[in-house]
Formats: structure tokens, C-alpha cells, sequence
């Protein structure tokens, strides 16, 4: 047997999604979880950042992606999706938002360029990370701010 992988979906949580969102709503759901939970399978481990714990840079790497897979394939629909503010070591939808935002203003090769980052530089950052996919003229913590800004978090 190969060494595939395995998704793993609640029918507990879909039917009860089912219930209080309505068969479109679900359906947009199914999409947002698998385009996460695929996006998983392709991703590098960014390198000397540290483990897969809540809180850490290589979470919000791990997470943050395979969020921002979800934004660009419509897995979040609403506007109320998207968090106000945070950060964007803040994880999931915070950092998923924002690096689909950098594909949508900066690069629309980012994620993949982002993802190839992780392969290189030890130990990685999301700055390094950056730097890797857009160019050393770009720093992290500018682009945050830009994105806020465009998306009316701050004036």
C-alpha cells in the first residue's frame, strides 16, 4: 500500500451545519474544508522555526497556507469571514487572508513561491519567507500594515 494520505470529515458537524446553514452553505463549507485539508498534503515544514504547536511560527505557516488556499477557492463566502485586526502570526484565517491577499495584489505565484521558501531557508521566517517570494525590498511586518490598510482594519 502507498503512503497516501487520509482526510477525515465529522458527519456530526456537516449534518449540524447542514441544519443551521441551509444544502448551499454546506456545500461551500465541503469545498473551504477539502481545499484546506488538500492543501495540507502538498505543504513543505518550514525548517529551525520550531514545531507544530498553537501559537508558533510554523503553525501559522502550516495553517495560514492551507487558510489562504481556502479564501482563494471561495471555502470563506462571506465578508464576516475574514477577522478584523490580529496579527498575521495569529494563524488561520488571519494569516490565510493576508497571504491570499498578497496573491491577489503582489504575486499570483506567491503561495507557491512561499510554500518553496520553506525548503530553503533554515531558520525560516515569515519575513525570509517574504523576502524568498516577492524580493528583499518587501519586509513582512510593511506588508501587514499595506494589507490592513486595504482592507479598511486600520486608516
Amino acid at each position: 500500500m502507498g503512503s497516501g494520505r487520509r482526510i477525515v470529515l465529522s458527519n456530526q458537524y456537516l449534518a449540524q451545519y447542514y441544519r443551521t446553514h441551509g444544502a448551499e452553505a454546506m456545500i461551500k463549507e465541503n469545498i473551504g474544508i477539502l481545499a484546506h485539508e488538500v492543501t495540507h498534503s502538498y505543504q513543505l515544514q518550514p525548517l529551525g522555526c520550531g514545531a507544530y504547536q498553537q501559537g508558533t511560527v510554523f503553525h501559522a505557516f502550516i495553517e495560514g497556507m492551507a487558510d489562504a488556499v481556502r479564501v482563494l477557492c471561495g471555502g470563506f463566502p462571506n465578508e464576516e469571514d475574514r477577522p478584523k485586526g490580529g496579527h498575521y502570526l495569529n494563524s488561520y484565517q488571519y494569516t490565510g487572508y493576508f497571504l491570499a491577499w498578497l496573491v491577489k495584489n503582489k504575486d499570483e505565484n506567491f503561495l507557491r513561491k512561499f510554500n518553496m521558501s520553506a525548503h530553503y531557508i533554515n531558520p525560516w521566517s515569515f519575513d525570509a519567507g517574504i523576502k524568498y517570494a516577492l524580493g528583499e525590498n518587501y519586509n513582512v511586518d510593511d506588508l501587514w500594515i499595506e494589507y490592513q490598510k486595504a482592507v479598511g482594519d486600520i486608516k
